[in-house]
């Protein structure tokens, strides 16, 4: 008995985060279909992405950009999207200098701190106010090899879908260089 009333409670009280986590408000473009959108691979070009998708509900530009990471820890996704993980300090530049210097601390096991003063570099503000606009190569001498290295092509967006409501939904969305072809695709959920 006390194992069903034990099942009663969780349930009770799972019900409503659940409906949460998986509540979605997405809207797709009227061309949109899923396995169109998985069969999109990098390097394609517009027009086939407008063939596949039709047109997108809206575009926007888009600054390629080179970042950095340093870190003590192994960051096996940061390459290829660009997402650190643990302690770590990122360094952004545009045009081959730096723009940004951000940092994140792990703090516990689900407690961050992030900013520019934190990370792993552990830099105070003057340091970083004296990067900016600093070259790789200055960045490297001071720093040492990043641990690992994502490069942002993107220079136009292409939203293939959205959320009325500005809620949760499931984002489509694809990255275009200076060319025309598709560079970046973003298949992830949006939490608002």
């Amino acid at each position: 008995m006390k194992a069903i009333y034990f099942a009663v409670a969780l349930l009770v009280a799972l019900v409503p985060g659940a409906y949460f986590l998986l509540s979605f408000d997405t809207q797709y473009t009227p061309g949109y279909t899923e396995s169109a959108f998985k069969s999109v691979k990098i390097g394609d070009t517009k027009e086939r992405v407008i063939s596949l998708l039709g047109a997108a509900f809206s575009t926007n530009d888009s600054e390629p950009y080179m970042e950095w990471i340093y870190s003590g820890d192994k960051q096996p996704r940061f390459s290829k999207d660009g997402e650190g993980s643990g302690t770590f300090t990122t360094v952004k530049f545009k045009q081959g200098s730096v723009d940004n210097i951000w940092g994140q601390r792990k703090d516990s096991a689900t407690s961050f701190t992030m900013g520019q003063g934190v990370g792993f570099l552990q830099m105070a503000d003057e340091e970083f106010d004296k990067l900016k606009g600093a070259s790789q190569d200055k960045v490297r001498q001071k720093f040492g090899a990043p641990m690992a290295i994502y490069e942002y092509k993107a220079s136009k967006l292409l939203w293939y879908s959205r959320s009325p409501s500005s809620s949760n939904y499931h984002q489509r969305m694809l990255g275009l260089d200076e060319q025309g072809k598709v560079v970046h695709i973003w298949r992830s959920i949006y939490w608002d």
